[in-house]
């Protein structure tokens, strides 16, 4: 047994030397040994090495630095040995090589015992592609003339290895032989750029030629790029000479013929450009460009200039220095323009005349025949032709000493030019006069048995018979000659019209006609004398004396202008005449008649002002008018409303009395008294400022040199309250009373109210005079707060708080975040304890032991613990003290004593310190306030657990199933308006807290909260409703007053309506039944077009015609409620609006500013909003009030009487419906702001605005038309005016029919107001 173990040993070493003997004998090699590669850049390539009997590691190196045996090879990402390494396959793969892959690779195995190591090397040849390749031109451009050199160099760049480049003409290989080549580095280490240049001398035919560059490089071979470029060569060269054709130089052409010249130029590059020449003068550029060819047709019409012109066509283009020309000569015949006839215009018999006919330039020349009364004169020669312009000629007949016999005709003499070749002949005529005398003149038109009128039109019309040449009249004014319609001619009768508008200086005027012609020398006259009848142009009005006073009499003297009849004189005042004057008359001027009248009046100061109109006529023409206003001196009188009797103002506001009066003269002093003293001497008292101390009576004191007047105005002053003791503080024990004494003082007398927080005590107190007590029974801890007064009157307010404090021992706040709190290891950990009591509370802080952690004994805890003062924390008795820990360690973890002391008791409490968790959950949610969109949510924050910690609000519409979120901001308040929501909608609600560790659970839904329906009001709103407010306080019986007229308008617009329901009614009844489409357009037809544009239609209107009418059978019952046409408006306006149609809305809203004047409701545009009580900081008491819609009436006044003169303003003036004196009153309106009325009225609530259906109309109200007065109507004139008969006024224009609109008419043309703003008439 012990040899078989040793011969086992034995075979065992044997066998393991055998093998150690075969590895050493076996040798590492190269199954594929690395070769070299070319690769194109930006390509992938692969290394091959592979190993047999490998025993050594392989490896990479590049550029001799070693890549590593890691097979993925560390920090080199574009690199990657692959291949099965257990096969020896170490194979380089290379991704998107580039210039710096370029170069020696080598692939190593390490030796390994006996085998030794091996490498073999790889060379990468990266090939890059020229990058670009580009001509560059030696020249500006590649336009050349033929002949000249041209250099074209090609530049193959930044390429691995340098580009070859080879050259193509047209295609075909081009080898020039002055080629020249260079080669120069690229933009990159082992780039290269290759240039190859070449020359050439470009002939015509090279024209058009492409010349391209085209590299040639591996890398393009590799990736079947083809890389070239080219350019064309544009080669000029001038043109051919032009030539004409179709033109023969021995061709004849007629005036007037239609010729067309064609000159045509080829070859040349550009194409040239042709022009036609007439005797060197430019004639026409108007050539085309074809293929190979250029042409200019230049028509025309042939005329006498031609004849013999020179016509040249000349050619040339860029390169030509001079044209290239060809020309031709016209031969032209053409007839002369004219012929014309000399001599005398007139003769007598027995006169010898000459005459003579010449015509103008012909070719060739004319032929001339004279003859006279159609025969050839004895005596007739014609002169040689003689050369003119244009190469033709002239010629003359003449005839002299031809002897003009007796005849009742006048000679017509003619002459003929003819022209043969041409077949034409121009004729001209001339006729001499043979002159007699004219017939004596007669006037027609006026034979003086009817009286004329001043300012009509007179026509007179003078004859002459006979005469050659007929006569010419004149006309003349006494020896002045006059400017008459001309004389024109009536068969054998010579005729002149005068029209003359009649003037006084007519009156015994003599008219005359004179006739005359070249035959006599006599002239011959006739004439008529006038009698026109003329009014008296003007008055003259005096009044003596000079200076008049209150009490004295006063002579009224009036004297007409001249007249013929003599004038009637009147004064008149107010429409009643003044008798008992005295008349006078005397010659005045064109033979007529001045006639004075004078009247005494006894004058008092109400007669200051006065009017007293004179007036004159003679019935024959208009009524002449005058007028003088008496300045009568007088004592100082006060105005009617000028100063009240008393006046209220409320304090700090500023007053001014303005004591202006009537005087004469205006000179007046004014003196304000106050207490028996002097405040000012001038007209107007201001008080700014104004205190209580200013109430009282004010006495104002007027003067001039005729007297003194004087008025006492009451000023009472209101001032807002002032609470006299303010912050007061009471200190109680439990189970006293306490009372608190708000006092204030006020005018009006303020009252008071109590509030606790949100909440109102006021029914708790109780009010006096001028104080009101709240009393608190039986006081507890939870009485310790502050109350606010609150004092109020109608002039403002004031508040002032009570603060209470109720003794009591301390009672520790026991909420979460008070109990627990939260550190991390190492951190700072802070505890903190709160507690409220009276008076002062100080704490001590006990670790779980007892031991008291004071600032003696921080050295104990390695001085990590601190304790903070106590620190009163909300000003009355809650007070809190902080334990801060730094450092934390485990040890700290537990629970801490916390114990709050005063000179009442004390009490202690358990504050655990332990590591951060999540928070708790907040408590106490509760919904604060809400609006239309937004809910104002508040809570109670949980233990955070040692973290900071945010909020996320939670919330739906109770009628959804459905989550929305939102995050507090910032994240760790406690007070949150969540915004956005829908109006009237219920939302339930929820809060959840959240800190780095993780969330708490949200609260229940419980809490619940309802959107409101309306809009809060602004500042601007809040301010408008106190300004109505306080102007608010009229007498009733204003309001009375007020609504009594309002009333009667409503029931005048009901009859009205009534009326015209009632006519249409009859009219539809009259035309057959009515269905509801032609109710519909009924309703349409009553839009008619208004001042705005004119073109309101069904569709602008759409919104109140679809609800015009809802039956046939009760239309005068039917009510328009308002409501259904108007746009939705914001809840927060709390009345509705009538709004106008979209069309009419280019204005914006009236903004209306805050005045001392009272409101009234015809001077508002729009509703407003009323005022709100803002005491409550969550609730708002709105109390909904308005303005009805608006009111505006444009009043016609009567009309003076009808026997009544015109005032002053119409003197020496012909009566005109314009100018008519017409009272309107308007409640104008603006943009800014509101007039006061005259009348304040009170703001009352208003009603839902109800109109008819059907009658609500758009477009401008028209006046009706004016009534005839008493008396016989306007426009009579009497027969014979007197003094007790006054002239009538002409009848006034009519202005159109009555309308019903919501509009107000444009009564007043100078009104400013856009028509937007002008209210609704109801």
């Amino acid at each position: 047994m012990p040899q078989v173990l040793v011969n086992q040993r034995l075979l065992f070493v044997f066998a393991i030397f055998a093998l150690l003997v075969e590895g050493l004998a076996r040798k590492q090699s190269f199954r594929v040994r690395p070769s070299s590669v070319e690769a194109v850049v930006g390509s992938d390539v692969l290394l091959l090495c592979e190993v047999d009997d490998q025993q050594g590691d392989a490896q990479w190196t590049k550029h001799g630095f070693a890549m590593g045996f890691n097979r993925t090879l560390p920090g080199l990402p574009r690199y990657q040995m692959v291949g099965n390494a257990e096969d020896g396959v170490h194979n380089l793969r290379i991704l998107n090589v580039s210039l710096d892959d370029d170069g020696e690779f080598q692939c190593q195995v390490t030796p390994f015992n006996n085998a030794r190591q091996i490498r073999a090397p790889a060379v990468l040849t990266v090939l890059v592609p020229p990058s670009s390749l580009t001509i560059e031109r030696s020249e500006a451009s590649l336009t050349v003339q033929a002949g000249q050199s041209l250099s074209i160099t090609c530049k193959a760049s930044d390429a691995k290895p340098a580009a070859a480049i080879k050259w193509r003409k047209n295609g075909v290989l081009f080898t020039p032989s002055n080629e020249e080549s260079s080669e120069v580095d690229g933009s990159k280490t082992n780039l290269k750029t290759k240039t190859s240049k070449i020359t050439i001398t470009p002939t015509a035919e090279d024209n058009d030629a492409n010349f391209t560059c085209v590299a040639h490089h591996p890398a393009l071979t590799i990736t079947n790029i083809i890389l070239q470029t080219s350019v064309v060569l544009d080669v000029q060269y001038p043109p051919n000479a032009p030539e004409v054709i179709d033109f023969a130089e021995d061709e004849s052409f007629a005036a007037g013929q239609e010729k067309v010249l064609t000159c045509r130029s080829r070859g040349g590059n550009p194409l040239p450009d042709v022009y036609w020449y007439k005797n060197g003068v430019e004639l026409d550029r108007t050539f085309e460009k074809h293929k190979n060819y250029a042409v200019n047709e230049y028509r025309f019409d042939v005329d006498s200039s031609d004849n013999r012109a020179v016509y040249e066509c000349r050619a040339r283009n860029a390169i030509t220095t001079e044209p290239k020309t060809t020309s031709i000569t016209m031969r032209v015949n053409f007839p002369p323009d004219s012929v014309v006839i000399t001599g005398p215009a007139s003769a007598k018999v027995g006169d010898r005349i000459s005459l003579s006919c010449k015509a103008s330039n012909s070719n060739p020349a004319a032929q001339l025949s004279l003859l006279v009364n159609g025969r050839t004169p004895p005596g007739t020669a014609s002169s040689t032709p003689v050369r003119t312009e244009n190469w033709g000629f002239t010629n003359t007949a003449n005839v002299t000493n031809y002897l003009v016999e007796a005849t009742d005709k006048d000679l017509v003499v003619a002459c003929y030019a003819h022209n043969h070749p041409l077949g034409t002949t121009k004729v001209d005529t001339k006729t001499v006069t043979i002159l007699r005398p004219p017939g004596p003149p007669i006037i027609v038109g006026y034979n003086g048995t009817h009286p004329l009128k001043s300012g009509e039109r007179l026509s007179l019309t003078c004859q002459s018979d006979g005469g050659n040449p007929l006569a010419t009249l004149t006309w003349f004014k006494g020896n002045t000659e006059l400017p008459a319609s001309g004389t024109r001619q009536h068969g054998d009768s010579s005729i002149s019209d005068l029209d003359v508008v009649l003037q006084e200086s007519d009156n015994r005027a003599t008219y005359s006609c004179r006739a005359s012609n070249d035959a006599s020398t006599i002239t011959l006259t006739t004439n008529v004398t006038l009698a026109v009848y003329f009014p008296p142009a003007s008055v003259k009005v005096t009044v003596s004396p000079d200076s008049i006073h209150a009490g004295t009499n006063v002579t009224l003297q009036c004297e007409s202008s001249s007249s013929y009849p003599a004038a009637n004189v009147t004064w008149w005042r107010d429409g009643a005449p003044l008798l008992g004057g005295v008349e006078q008359v005397k010659d005045g001027l064109h033979h007529g008649t001045i006639t004075s009248y004078s009247v005494a009046v006894t004058v008092g100061s109400e007669d200051d002002g006065a009017i007293y109109t004179c007036q004159a006529s003679n019935n024959w023409a208009f009524t002449t008018h005058d007028s003088i206003t008496l300045d009568i001196k007088y004592a100082p009188v006060f105005a009617e409303g000028a100063l009240p009797a008393s006046k209220e103002v409320s304090e700090g506001e500023s007053i001014s009395l303005n004591a202006t009066v009537l005087a004469k003269p205006s000179a007046v002093t004014y003196t304000w008294h106050f207490g028996g003293q002097l405040i000012t001497s001038s007209s107007v008292m201001n008080i700014t400022n104004i205190s209580r101390t200013d109430d009282g009576i004010y006495t104002v004191k007027a003067t001039n040199s005729e007297g003194s007047v004087t008025k006492d105005i009451a000023l009472k002053v209101k001032f807002a309250p002032v609470i006299l003791t303010k912050d007061e503080k009471f200190t109680v024990n439990t189970n006293d009373s306490v009372e608190l004494t708000c006092r204030a003082t006020g005018l009006p007398k303020p009252t008071f109210s109590w509030h606790r927080g949100t909440e109102d005590i006021s029914s708790k107190a109780t009010q006096y005079d001028d104080s009101s007590v709240l009393t608190i029974q039986r006081v507890s801890a939870s009485d310790t707060g502050r109350f606010l007064c609150r004092a109020k009157n109608e002039v403002g307010k004031d508040s002032a708080n009570f603060t209470v404090l109720v003794n009591h021992k301390p009672v520790m706040d026991s909420s979460g975040l008070y109990e627990r709190a939260g550190a991390e290891l190492g951190g700072t950990g802070t505890l903190r304890c709160r507690a409220t009591g009276s008076p002062s509370i100080s704490f001590t802080w006990f670790t779980r032991d007892n031991t008291p952690i004071e600032a003696a004994l921080y050295s104990r805890f390695q001085n990590r613990y601190s304790v903070s003062d106590s620190e009163l924390v909300d000003g009355l008795a809650t007070y809190e003290s902080v334990l801060t820990i730094a450092n934390v360690t485990i040890k700290d973890h537990g629970i801490f004593q916390c114990q709050a002391m005063n000179s009442h008791g004390y009490t202690n409490t358990i504050i655990t310190l332990e590591g951060t968790t999540a928070p708790d959950a907040p408590s106490d949610l509760k919904v604060v306030n809400t609006t239309h969109d937004s809910v104002l949510l508040q809570w109670v924050s949980g233990y955070n657990g040692g973290l900071q910690q945010s909020f996320r609000i939670r919330y739906r519409s109770k009628e959804s199933d459905y989550y929305q979120y939102a995050d507090v901001f910032p994240g760790n308040a406690t007070v949150f308006s969540l915004t956005r929501l829908e109006r009237e909608t219920t939302y339930v609600l929820a809060v959840q807290a959240r800190n780095s560790k993780g969330e708490s659970a949200f609260t229940s839904e419980t809490v619940q909260a309802t959107t409101k329906s309306w809009a809060a009001l602004d500042e601007v709103e809040l301010a408008i409703s106190r300004v109505l407010e306080e102007k608010s306080s009229y007498p009733k019986v204003v309001t009375l007053a007020v609504s009594s007229a309002a009333c009667l308008l409503i029931v005048i617009n009901v009859v009205l309506i009534a009326c015209v329901l009632w006519k249409r009614r009859r009219q539809n009844t009259s035309n057959g039944s009515i269905d509801k489409g032609s109710n519909k357009s009924n309703a349409l037809e009553m839009y008619a077009p208004s001042s705005y544009n004119g073109t309101v239609n069904a569709e602008t209107l759409s919104s109140i015609s679809e609800k015009s009418r809802t039956s046939t059978g009760h239309e005068d019952d039917s009510v328009f409620d308002v409501s259904d046409v108007r746009p939705t408006a914001s809840p927060k306006y709390l009345i509705d609006r009538l709004e106008p149609p979209v069309q009419y809305a280019s204005q914006g809203p009236l903004q209306f500013t805050n005045t001392d004047a009272p409101l009234h409701p015809a001077s508002m545009t729009q509703p407003h909003r009323n005022q709100y009580d803002l005491d409550s900081p969550y609730n708002m008491d709105l109390h909904n009030q308005g303005l009805s819609t608006l009111d505006r009436r444009g009043n016609l006044s009567s009309l003076p009487h009808a026997q009544s003169p015109l005032q002053s303003s119409y003197m020496n003036q012909f009566y005109s419906p314009d100018n008519l004196s017409m009272n309107r009153h308007n409640n104008s309106l603006t943009r800014q702001g509101y007039h006061a009325s005259e009348n304040p009225y009170p703001r009352t609530q208003a009603p839902k605005l109800q109109f008819p259906k059907d009658y609500i109309r758009n477009g401008s109200a028209m006046n009706s038309s004016l009534s005839p007065p008493r008396g016989g109507g306007l426009g009579y004139a009497p027969a014979s005016p007197d003094r007790m008969s006054p002239p009538a006024l002409p009848p006034p224009r009519t202005r159109g029919h009555p309308m019903l609109t919501t509009f107000a008419g444009d009564h007043i043309a100078s009104s400013t107001l856009p028509m937007e703003q002008r209210g609704h008439l109801v």
